[in-house]
């Protein structure tokens, strides 16, 4: 997985790869970002029954977000929970507070045909 980070920037990169992405879980405290990398098309509801806290999640920095909008971008989203900016482009909004957050990541196989990578981004305070 690749982690580009600058601080207080405008742009965060989270992997390298054009997968699919959704937030499937944002509060001000947390937000879990799941990347759909194989599997059927119905493997999208198997993130709806995960229990996220019993994952084994590997720790990979900390990143601050000074602004309180953060949009998470992807070139594959398929048009659902998108929010239209002036420009035109779409985008999931994030609704996390201007604070430090850590990160961290793991993958999902809820089966040998299905394969997710999760970030999980948890306020530092």
């Amino acid at each position: 997985m690749v982690f580009l980070t600058v601080p207080c920037a405008r742009l965060r990169v989270f992997g390298d790869e054009p997968l699919p992405t959704t937030i499937v879980h944002s509060s001000n405290d947390e937000a879990i970002i799941a990347q759909w990398v194989y599997g059927e098309k119905e493997s999208e509801n198997a993130l709806q029954t995960v229990d996220f806290p019993a994952l084994n999640w590997n720790f990979n920095l900390v990143i601050k977000f000074c602004s309180p909008e953060q949009y998470l971008f992807d070139a594959t989203i398929d048009g659902r929970s998108l929010v239209a900016k002036d420009d035109g482009t779409f985008f999931l909004k994030m609704n996390l507070s201007t604070r430090e957050y850590q990160v961290f990541s793991t993958f999902y196989e809820p089966g040998s045909q299905t394969r997710f990578i999760l970030y999980k981004l948890l306020r530092t305070n």
